[in-house]
């Protein structure tokens, strides 16, 4: 799928459709799921990263400059951006069913 299919694809999904895609640079993986956060914060929706090969500030940055207002949706709570230490695997142990109750939380 070229680039434009990809971000048009992926800005017109709704929530808790899912998508495999394989990128060959980090800019790319940004430019697709950036594009599909940004989609729905537009809408209002309540959006998650849980960042795992980058830091959660090093996505953060990489955000502002995309041109999502970061600060604001965070004090809003209208954004998380999380580590996998912090979300998926924690006190070194991950737990399908805590996770599960995590993402229902949110």
């Amino acid at each position: 799928m070229e680039k434009s299919s990809a971000l048009k694809y992926v800005s017109q999904m709704k929530p808790k459709e899912h998508a495999i895609m394989f990128y060959l640079a980090p800019a790319d993986k940004r430019l697709v799921l950036f594009t599909y956060l940004k989609a729905g914060l537009d809408q209002g929706e309540t959006s998650a990263y849980v960042a795992c090969e980058e830091s959660p500030d090093h996505i953060r940055d990489a955000m502002v400059r995309f041109g999502i207002d970061v600060k604001r949706l965070e004090k809003e709570e209208a954004l998380y951006v999380i580590h996998l230490r912090n979300w998926y695997i924690v006190e070194g142990e991950f737990s399908i069913s805590r996770t599960i109750e995590r993402w229902k939380e949110l």
